[in-house]
């Protein structure tokens, strides 16, 4: 089977359960450490671009600075380790690719989205 990072990396959907498993491998460091610009991709429609944003990272995932102003891409998320979880608790994100800081987003356990710098 193919790594996480490498299926993130190839835009490939990923299962909650390989998702969660890639993160508790992670320390908590390279879980929080999510600052920068990041670009939300929808994973069915091929990972086309949706839009952008600025995080500061640390133990809230949210983006101060984004285009898109409705939806999961316009939410806080707190961590609540080894994931971060919307104020409403209807989406996830989670760290799939540490060395790019790449987060994948669910909803109801499904991945709809990446989130890439």
């Amino acid at each position: 089977p193919k790594m996480v990072p490498e299926m993130a990396r190839e835009g490939t959907k990923i299962s909650w359960d390989e998702a969660l498993a890639y993160a508790g491998s992670l320390s908590r460091e390279q879980l929080t450490d999510t600052s920068g610009c990041y670009c939300y991709r929808c994973v069915p429609c091929g990972n086309f671009p949706l839009g952008c944003g600025y995080s500061c990272g640390g133990n809230t995932f949210s983006y101060a600075l984004s285009t898109i102003p409705f939806g999961c891409c316009a939410l806080p998320y707190s961590f609540v380790g080894p994931y971060y979880q919307s104020f409403k608790r209807d989406g996830e994100l989670v760290v799939v690719d540490a060395e790019n800081k790449t987060l994948a987003c669910f909803t109801g356990g499904t991945h709809c989205c990446y989130c890439t710098q």
